[in-house]
């Protein structure tokens, strides 16, 4: 029940999930496994124009 942090130059901040209003077409979710494991996903939506 720790929160690691590994930075990366793609993102900034100092936590997984900024305190901030996010940019549009950003989601984060919270699971845990049946293990007891958590994990957090960042999902980025984009609408591109196409047929």
């Amino acid at each position: 029940m720790e929160e690691h942090y590994v930075p990366v130059p793609e993102q900034g901040g100092g936590k997984l999930i900024p305190e901030s209003t996010g940019r549009l077409g950003h989601v984060y979710v919270a699971v845990q496994s049946h293990s007891g494991m958590i994990g957090i996903y960042k999902l980025e939506n984009e609408v591109v124009s196409g047929t």
